[in-house]
């Protein structure tokens, strides 16, 4: 039996202000700012693909995203509870990284391993894509595209490789204008690298829109009017005649129009609850809640520390673990927020730490040097009223999963001092902790704490790559965005001593300790203890790493 390519059957679903007119303007590219919690996932990406999928039946749809990792363990689970929420069953309408049924039909362009594809009943299917695997793009032919937390992803990869993979099916569904149709979700870009999604604004006609929603509205009247029953059959056919003409005048309408909208978590509200908001300001850094949480614009520190910082040249996108490509479905809706995430961590070799410890705010920045890679790949903090002791389990159950239960933490002459209601230092209490909880702990002490302008010298060395005996230092773009945003904050200034990293805020009771100079001074003192300690533990050459 040949396989219905409608959609399963009406029900009533909430959605939010931002949702629905995105369903009602159904623009041919679309570029979504959205708070965190406004549903993108599941409240714009899913209706959108699924309404793609059955609007072409055995289309191709890609799914964009910067890893396999962000798809697999964020994207994909929302939108498949997107997907459910309206009617799609998980096995009956869709698989996900199988081919369904022998009974449905299968895609124009039919893949031959169906590990990264998602199958409808009606015969569409939709590529995972990641941008971590240059090229992934180019094989098959789309019909559209749906790029979810697009902040991330890299304009050029996604214009040069994306772009020209949208060629198919023209014959087939060439006259509508979902396709080759673009979305992109996100909630405020950050990075300068990201800055070109805002400037999508300048593309939309917003008399346009307006017209297109002016149209829509009117449709839906007419829509409700003939399911109501209330009118007679002669006046139900010519409303639906009237229906279909002003249909086909949308879809000309929509065909190269772009629609670029901004949300809050604030118009998701009613579904987040009126506690989410002020739970939000506190877990997260203040400047991250005014990002993604209230969508506001960034602002950005000039003449910072870390002038030379650029995602491009010193992030990297972390390769899949095996872990997520054989997880099961259940266990990926579920979450997964453990180190088994991470395709960068190197088994077999114990992880590296710099810490920074403090009373309101406890942090350590991890790091493994690999080849002629010293990556940065995560970072853990607490804030008060947790301690140290608080930190060291977050460590420990983080990387859990990660063998050997060993670690090096490297510290510097601040971190030793007692007292009066100290038995022993920061780093020993740190290290006990870690030790009881069964880690192999190694300290290596660097000695006296660098000075500021020797920070920056070490950091302008080795970020240019211009010492041929140091490794390359680059930062987990998926993990490492509390780190990288702190450092791109971190100010410098002058002082009686000299060029200085302003350290001001560390003193602000208003400040969000998460945002201040805490998470640099653990990156500063990992990187550099890392690359003292380059000939051997405890080997300490200062002209190799200073010159």
């Amino acid at each position: 039996m040949k396989p219905t390519t409608t959609a399963p059957e009406p029900r009533v679903v909430h959605y939010n202000k931002p949702q629905l007119r995105s369903m009602a303007v159904m623009a041919q590219h679309e570029v979504a700012i959205w708070g965190r919690g406004t549903g993108k996932s599941d409240g714009l990406i899913a209706p959108r693909v699924a309404h793609n999928a059955f609007a072409m039946p055995r289309s191709m749809g890609a799914l964009v995203g910067r890893s396999y990792s962000q798809i697999l363990t964020r994207t994909l689970p929302a939108m498949m509870r997107g997907l459910e929420r309206i009617g799609y069953r998980l096995n009956r309408d869709f698989t996900v990284r199988e081919r369904g049924p022998k009974t449905w039909e299968l895609p124009l362009f039919t893949p031959l391993d169906w590990h990264n594809f998602i199958h409808f009943r009606c015969g569409s299917a939709i590529a995972l894509v990641s941008q971590q695997n240059p090229g992934s793009s180019n094989g098959p032919s789309f019909d559209y595209a749906a790029a979810d937390e697009a902040k991330f992803l890299k304009r050029e990869q996604y214009e040069e490789e994306l772009l020209p993979a949208m060629r198919g099916n023209r014959d087939r569904f060439g006259h509508l204008s979902c396709h080759q149709s673009t979305l992109m979700a996100s909630d405020m870009p950050t990075s300068p690298s990201a800055r070109w999604l805002l400037e999508k604004e300048h593309e939309m006609d917003e008399q346009c829109i307006n017209v297109i929603l002016a149209t829509q509205f009117e449709v839906s009247k007419l829509q409700h009017a003939v399911a109501s029953g209330h009118i007679s059959p002669a006046s139900a056919r010519v409303y639906e005649a009237r229906i279909r003409r002003l249909q086909d005048e949308l879809n000309l309408l929509r065909k190269g129009t772009t629609y670029f909208s901004m949300a809050s978590s604030l118009d998701n509200i009613e579904v987040l609850g009126k506690d989410y908001v002020p739970r939000m300001k506190k877990l997260l850094p203040d400047y991250l809640f005014r990002t993604s949480i209230l969508n506001a614009r960034p602002d950005r520190v000039e003449g910072g520390f870390y002038p030379w910082l650029d995602d491009d040249t010193h992030t990297y996108i972390p390769p899949p673990p095996a872990y997520l490509s054989n997880v099961n479905n259940e266990v990926l809706a579920a979450g997964v927020k453990d180190c088994r995430k991470d395709g960068d961590l190197v088994p077999g070799i114990p992880i590296e730490l710099g810490p920074d410890f403090g009373s309101s705010f406890n942090c350590v920045v991890v790091g493994q040097l690999f080849g002629q890679q010293f990556s940065i790949i995560n970072q853990v903090f607490v804030k008060h009223p947790l301690k140290i002791r608080d930190l060291a389990k977050r460590v420990a159950h983080y990387y859990q999963h990660h063998r050997p239960h060993a670690c090096r933490i490297y510290y510097d002459h601040t971190m030793i001092g007692e007292d009066a209601v100290r038995e022993y230092g920061f780093i020993l209490e740190f290290k006990r902790e870690l030790e009881s909880l069964g880690w192999e702990v190694q300290l290596v002490y660097i000695g006296q704490a660098p000075g500021h302008h020797e920070k920056y010298t070490f950091w302008g060395r080795v970020a240019s790559n211009a010492d041929s005996s140091l490794p390359t230092v680059k930062w987990n773009a998926d993990n490492c965005e509390p780190t990288l945003l702190a450092m791109r904050l971190a100010g410098a200034k002058q002082s009686r001593r000299g060029f200085e990293k302003d350290k001001s805020a560390e003193r602000d009771p208003n400040a969000d300790q998460a945002e201040t100079t805490h998470l640099t001074d653990a990156c500063d003192l990992l990187t550099i203890g890392r690359m003292l300690t380059l000939g051997g533990t405890g080997s300490r050459d200062v002209g190799l790493v200073f010159g």
